[in-house]
């Protein structure tokens, strides 16, 4: 089951996350910092990863660029109410998968989230091929 987990610290965000998706048959988390998502995700690792850019402490980039050495394949989408181009081109540089500004409209987080997966899953089977033909 794929593994999908919601940093924001808006708790209305969180919890229109899950309602919206919790027919999918994704296992969802949420978190509201930075320090509770590095947290959640040392128990597992998660497919796709969406973060807010702005949270007290350290931000979304930050949370990026620690996902990407510890889960390096895990896509992450990063979203912002306060969208620049230095943002969106940082998220780029640093690896995210997507970037998109709130508010969102939900089919299109829902299509950035099924490519992710997509994506994922193809990351996976390539893994497991090659374990194979060793």
């Amino acid at each position: 089951m794929e593994r999908i987990l919601f940093v924001d610290d808006e708790e209305n965000l969180r919890f229109l996350f899950l309602k919206v998706f919790e027919e999918r048959e994704y296992e969802l988390e949420t978190a509201g910092s930075f320090n509770e998502a590095m947290e959640k995700m040392k128990s597992a690792p998660f497919d796709v990863i969406i973060s807010d850019i702005t949270m007290p402490g350290k931000n979304g980039l930050e949370l990026l660029h620690d996902i990407k050495e510890i889960n390096p394949e895990a896509n992450v989408v990063l979203i912002t109410g306060n969208p620049t181009v230095e943002t969106a081109a940082e998220a780029v540089r640093q690896g995210a998968f997507d970037y998109l500004t709130k508010p969102f409209n939900i089919s299109i987080l829902d299509s950035v989230i099924s490519r992710a997966l997509q994506k994922k899953q193809e990351i996976d089977e390539k893994h497991r091929l090659e374990n194979i033909e060793k």
